[in-house]
């Protein structure tokens, strides 16, 4: 969009594009004019960082982005002889507005100049926000023998198990999986849980006077 006064034009139709050029080091010279060195851009630091939404110390966001939209000042420059249309300033979106590509830089110059300023970014960039800590999953709670006698509970009745066929597959998986039968331990219950379909299969008899009162809880 154009800004015509106090109005956006839309002139997207138009497919325009341009290219801008913003420099986050810039020369310095002694009193002679001779160039000694080169330090950072304040001015441009501040406005990439507002502009485009940057942390202010990762030089490789510039390099992918996501970009949001944001508005350029364009301004006639002559050059050479030649008169040119020349972004002069980068802003911050206020309303959707024109598009500013940025160019890449290669991997090895990235690095080194992320080496080079890489302090004086950070300077310039504040405290940086602390990262919240990812939430912990959840500690599944240790498995009781009572959990267990249930999962058997359970398997037993959907095969058509009484209470007594389902206290003798209790005892056959107490006596198969558990060390001590008569105590169950939380990953010995866990895995009577996991196979009591396996020891609630109908039998053809039940011995007599198996009851509740054989379990260890």
């Amino acid at each position: 969009e154009y800004l015509d006064g106090a109005k956006w034009i839309d002139i997207a139709p138009e497919g325009m594009e341009i290219t801008a050029f913003h420099y986050l080091e810039k020369t310095v010279k002694d009193d002679t004019g001779k160039v000694i060195g080169t330090e950072l851009n304040e001015f441009q630091f501040k406005a990439f960082k507002e502009s485009l939404e940057w942390d202010g110390r990762d030089l490789a966001f510039l390099q992918t982005g996501p970009f949001p939209v944001v508005q350029i000042t364009c301004e006639n420059e002559e050059y050479q002889g030649k008169t040119r249309l020349k972004v002069k300033w980068l802003n911050h979106r206020d309303s959707d507005g024109g598009g500013l590509e940025v160019q890449k830089s290669e991997p090895a110059g990235l690095k080194s100049l992320q080496n080079r300023l890489g302090s004086k970014l950070r300077a310039m960039a504040g405290p940086q926000k602390a990262t919240p800590p990812k939430p912990r999953p959840p500690v599944a709670a240790a498995k009781t023998p009572e959990d267990a006698w249930t999962a058997i509970c359970e398997a037993g009745s959907a095969a058509g198990l009484d209470e007594a066929a389902c206290a003798e597959a209790w005892s056959a998986a107490c006596t198969a999986i558990c060390a001590d039968p008569t105590a169950p331990t939380a990953a010995e219950c866990s895995r009577i849980i996991a196979e009591a379909a396996d020891y609630c299969k109908p039998a053809a008899a039940v011995p007599a006077g198996k009851t509740t009162d054989d379990l260890p809880f």
